[in-house]
Formats: structure tokens, sequence, C-alpha cells
């Protein structure tokens, strides 16, 4: 008897000894682990693209925004009066206090630097920009509001 159970001990350990590699099932069970997770990543891959393509269009929109205001800021400083300087321009003339010392006010840059191409030939009223392959556009709108001289924003009105 115990003959037999150091055979059947001798066999199983030659056995166990001789197996290598993956059996036909468990490849299959990985292959469709792995088609399941890219199944759920990809998508969402894609979309945190285009979320980060919004949000830098809307950073991009606030940072004009921002621009705006600082020339406003600026316009109302220094005394001047009538028309709210237009975009991108140099020829406010100011009839204030500053006038004597710097006739000029700035209207708000809309060149966004080499990320948005053309962002510089924005108009007063907004416009299209290429930004990572998508289209942005932004629109310029004047504040609702009963002063007159108030300044305008921007918004991001689609992202294709």
């Amino acid at each position: 008897m115990v003959e037999v159970n150091m055979k059947a001990k001798n066999k199983i350990t030659n056995m166990i000894k001789n197996e290598e590699g993956f059996t036909l099932i468990e490849i299959i069970a990985v292959l469709v682990i792995l088609g399941i997770l890219a199944a759920v990543a990809i998508p969402k891959y894609l979309d945190m693209r285009t979320d980060a393509i919004k949000k830098a269009a809307a950073a991009a929109a606030s940072e004009l925004n921002a621009r705006e205001r600082l020339a406003l800021a600026n316009w109302k400083l220094k005394g001047c009066a009538g028309v709210y300087p237009v975009l991108n321009k140099i020829d406010e003339k100011c009839t204030g206090t500053g006038a004597a010392t710097d006739p000029l006010v700035d209207g708000p840059s809309s060149d966004l630097g080499p990320d948005w191409p053309g962002s510089a030939a924005l108009t007063v009223s907004g416009g299209n920009l290429s930004f990572q392959g998508k289209i942005v556009t932004l629109e310029r709108k004047k504040a609702v509001d009963t002063d007159e001289n108030e300044a305008y924003y921007w918004t991001v009105t689609t992202v294709n």
C-alpha cells in the first residue's frame, strides 16, 4: 500500500512539474476583462478631452472679461468721456484730468497667445477660434445696465 501511495504521489508531482503556460480558459478570461476595461475607459478619456477644451475656452473668456474690466477702469480713472474704447484699438481721447499727460487709452486686447491662433483678429462682436482641433465660438456682449460706460463681457457660445 505504501508503494501504491508513492507511485500516486510521484505521478501527481510529475503532472504538476509538467504544467506550463496558461489554459485557453484563463487567456479568454483575461481578454474579456481587458475588453470590458477598454469599453469603459476609452469613452471616459474622450469625454475628458472635450471637457478640458470647454474649460480652456471658459478660461479664455474669463481672461478677456478681466481685460475688459481693466480697460474700462483705466478709461474711467483717466477721466475719459464719450464711447468706451473699442476692442484692440488705441484711439480713445480723454477729456478729463489725464488728457494732458496721457491722451490715449488702450482698448482691451483680444490676443490670447499661440494656443489660440487668430484670437487677435476677434471682432467687437466676437468670433470663431480654433483650439486643439475644436472650433470655439466666443461672443462679446454689452452689459445690460443703465450706465452707458459699462464693460462688455465675453461668453463661450459653442464648442464643436
